[in-house]
């Protein structure tokens, strides 16, 4: 076993970080030379003076690095760094070649936490061995909803898509990774790397005892800007609760600024040509509303209002819908029959034997959606015109706002 440092030395730049990862790939042949079958990539050592390489950026190169060279088969790559933590992060080194990770940073955060009460009732081997536990599961995760059963399958298979990477730096380290949108290169990579040093280094004003919230995840006042914002959620839930036109035009526009916050790949476009055309030319709404569709959500995961709003909705307008999975509501959810007019049509079949109280009634390009209140197991039956199975209620009413 050979432990080789993944460090470059700061403010050297693009430059710097392409030379360290240059004696990388040699320190790693040569100690394949020297027998080895173990390679630890290592980035303890930080201190004001280096910056660690990005562990992903290590891992892959140094794994097509070896692939290249026709010695990947012999070693074994294990990654050890600060920077992993969320499961994510995890997959994406295994993904990339990684055959386990130390991520010591993430032990000796929950290692603090415990010694400033702020994680009670546990000692640190079981917060540990419950950390690991959950990383692993988070993986196994991924890898179930990639259709990939083992780690070994997932293991170097870079599974993945580079978002914002230019062709040069995907050639070169993480060859073969699609790139559609082309994106930042070397320098830009090393300069992160860099601001992040200088942050923990460099900042008199910063605080030993605590991070920045970020907010990459949930929105934070002082964090990374989101989309859908306080604001925003704010002024669509009172335009349509109130009807307001002109509060949905705020929204909307608070939506359409994305180009100057650079929050989405859709707002960094502008139109090249504008050249009009005639409105006659331009589809319409009708046409385009039958292509909306809501998406196939359990009852559990929306609230019961929440899919007869989306059904509602999509009805008044000709879209699509999928009802919800039937066998897991209780009886006494619906005590009633909710039809969804012909015009609405179904994403896809649901299967023939559905469980109470729901009965999903396709025909060809128009179909009506029962829910009814049995105790029994029935069948899909056709509705094209009202048709009732022995035992059902035939006289139902249908909720407000169904008619």
């Amino acid at each position: 076993t050979v432990t080789l440092s993944t460090l470059f030395e700061s403010n050297t730049g693009g430059d710097g970080l392409e030379k360290a990862l240059s004696n990388l790939f040699v320190a790693a042949d040569q100690a394949i030379a020297d027998g080895n079958t173990i390679i630890v990539l290592s980035d303890r050592g930080v201190d004001a003076k280096m910056v660690p390489i990005p562990s992903a950026l290590a891992i892959s190169g140094l794994h097509h690095h070896l692939i290249k060279n026709l010695t990947r088969t012999r070693v074994s790559l294990i990654v050890e760094s600060g920077e992993p933590r969320e499961v994510h992060h995890f997959a994406v080194l295994i993904g990339y070649g990684a055959t386990a990770i130390n991520p010591y940073l993430a032990f000796e955060t929950v290692a603090d936490l415990i010694e400033k009460g702020l994680l009670t009732d546990v000692t640190y081997e079981k917060a540990i061995k419950t950390y690991i536990k959950t990383v692993s599961k988070g993986v196994i995760k991924v890898l179930s909803k990639m259709g990939i059963s083992t780690i070994l399958s997932y293991h170097g298979a870079q599974i993945f898509e580079a978002v914002g990477i230019n062709s040069d730096v995907i050639e070169k380290y993480f060859t073969r990774t699609p790139s559609r949108i082309e994106g930042i290169g070397i320098n830009e990579i090393a300069r992160e790397s860099q601001m992040r040093h200088d942050e923990a280094y460099n900042n008199p004003f910063a605080d030993a005892d605590s991070l920045e919230s970020g907010g990459n995840f949930q929105w934070r006042a002082d964090g990374e800007y989101h989309t859908y914002n306080p604001e925003a959620v704010y002024k669509l839930q009172t335009a349509c609760r109130n009807a307001d036109y002109q509060t949905y035009q705020e929204y909307t526009s608070l939506i359409n600024e994305q180009s100057q916050r650079t929050c989405t790949l859709r707002g960094m476009m502008t139109f090249k040509d504008l050249q009009p055309i005639s409105i006659d030319e331009v589809e319409s709404v009708e046409s385009i509303c039958t292509r909306f569709k809501t998406g196939a959500m359990s009852y559990g995961s929306l609230s019961s209002e929440a899919h007869e709003s989306l059904a509602i909705a999509m009805n008044r307008i000709g879209g699509k819908a999928i009802p919800v999975k039937a066998a897991r509501i209780p009886n006494d959810i619906f005590p009633y029959t909710m039809v969804i007019h012909d015009s609405v049509r179904l994403n896809r079949s649901l299967p023939d034997d559905l469980a109470s109280p729901a009965i999903t009634c396709p025909v060809p390009k128009k179909f009506r959606l029962k829910w009814l209140k049995v105790q029994n197991l029935v069948k899909a039956v056709s509705c094209r015109d009202v048709r009732f199975i022995p035992g059902l209620p035939k006289r139902v009413s249908l909720p407000q706002g169904w008619d």
